[in-house]
């Protein structure tokens, strides 16, 4: 089958538009928003921090039927306003050295037994400082380490749904 020219330039065309316009949204994305670790919250998500290593300590390594080993690391990082635990995982553990600045992107807050731990999953990303990226705030000039938010416990409360409240507000007030 033969295609014709003028067919083949269109595909051509649309095809450039396409690339155009995506380009374009490139473009138009907006810079990473970058939190503090003083305003970590529990079950947050879509964290991008930029912190320093003060201390790490493997508490977990376990050799691997295939070979090589699973590593599990607690590492405690910093920033100006306070510190919090981070949990990393083999090829992460090696990245995170006491003293070095890092920049975590797209990580999330995980509870374990109460305590808030930073985690990095496969889609985040931990890279050494400075990045390259021009929306990067700069590192952390003296971490504060007494502000330990992983210390902190939270405990889960159930909320009543806003139907029970009603029901429970009708009730009081027709009672007396």
């Amino acid at each position: 089958m033969v295609v014709p020219h003028e067919e083949v330039y269109n595909r051509w065309e649309n095809n450039h538009e396409i690339m155009e316009t995506f380009e374009q949204e490139q473009a138009l994305l907006r810079p990473a928003e970058y939190v503090k670790v003083e305003d970590l919250q529990p079950c947050a998500g879509g964290v991008n921090i930029v912190v320093q290593v003060t201390a790490s300590e493997i508490i977990r390594s376990k050799p691997l039927i295939a070979g090589g080993e699973s590593r599990l690391a607690e590492v405690t990082v910093a920033d100006e306003t306070g510190c919090i635990l981070l949990q990393a995982r083999n090829e992460q553990i090696d990245k995170l050295t006491v003293g070095s600045v890092v920049v975590i992107r797209n990580s999330s807050i995980e509870m374990v037994k109460g305590h808030m731990r930073l985690c990095v999953t496969r889609w985040g990303k931990i890279s050494a400082y400075p990045d390259g990226v021009a929306s990067t705030p700069g590192p952390p000039l003296q971490p504060n380490t007494t502000n330990n938010m992983s210390l902190v416990e939270y405990e889960l409360v159930d909320v009543p749904a806003a139907e029970d409240q009603e029901e429970a507000g009708a009730e009081g007030a027709g009672a007396g």
